[in-house]
């Protein structure tokens, strides 16, 4: 009996090591992969999967990294442009005119 004992302990811990390993696997570890990928931060890549998750199930979840990539990719280059111009509308140049040269 104590044998057996110590085998159902055994199955037991197997087991549960195997179940926290998948669930790291399959949450944390995936996320983390694809979001290396698009070069996003996990944390992102987490809300991302989880928001397209409740909008449209396992389908809207597929896509979610990938899009959450393309929103950071556009505001960077809105920031970016921002910057450039130095803020100003789009059509409009922002430069400065050099002071004319004393006669």
């Amino acid at each position: 009996m104590d044998a057996a004992r110590i085998q159902a302990r055994a199955v037991v811990k197997v087991a549960a090591i195997s179940l926290a390993v998948t669930g790291w696997r399959a949450y944390g570890c995936a996320a983390t992969r694809r979001s290396r990928a698009v070069r996003i931060h996990p944390a992102v890549a987490i809300i991302a999967i989880l928001v397209g998750g409740e909008l449209a199930g396992i389908l809207g979840a597929l896509p979610a990294i990938p899009a959450a990539a393309t929103i950071g990719v556009l505001i960077d280059e809105a920031l970016l442009y921002r910057r450039e111009t130095g803020g100003a509308e789009p059509g409009e140049v922002s430069v400065t005119q050099p002071e004319p040269a004393a006669d």
